[in-house]
């Protein structure tokens, strides 16, 4: 009994010591190494109240990689668009989608 309740200390020790360790200590502890050629792209978080979309800046590795959108209609070889939006934002409004469980609160 004794020697089960000193393991299970010694195991809550443990745990407590490494989320303290995980909380305290920065990570990464060493930079990542990149590869040649790798570059920085920063993608944005647009939100408000409601929902939050994801804008990745436009480039030609972009373009390439999303080209399927261009059989759904979308124009993603359009030459003055900077950012690919994603979110459900772009899509019916969901106090439209559901206009009998949201009117009461929102008066729609």
């Amino acid at each position: 009994m004794r020697r089960g309740l000193r393991y299970l200390v010694m195991l809550l020790g443990a745990v407590l010591l490494a989320a303290a360790l995980g909380t305290l200590v920065p990570r990464p502890l060493w930079p990542a190494a990149r590869a040649d050629g790798e570059g920085t792209r920063h993608i944005l978080m647009l939100r408000n109240p409601i929902h939050t979309d994801i804008a990745v800046p436009l480039d030609d590795g972009v373009r390439r990689r999303f080209a399927f959108l261009a059989d759904a209609g979308l124009p993603t070889d359009a030459s003055e668009a900077r950012y690919l939006i994603f979110g459900w934002g772009a899509a019916p409004s969901i106090w439209k989608r559901r206009p009998g469980r949201y009117s009461k609160r929102c008066r729609c």
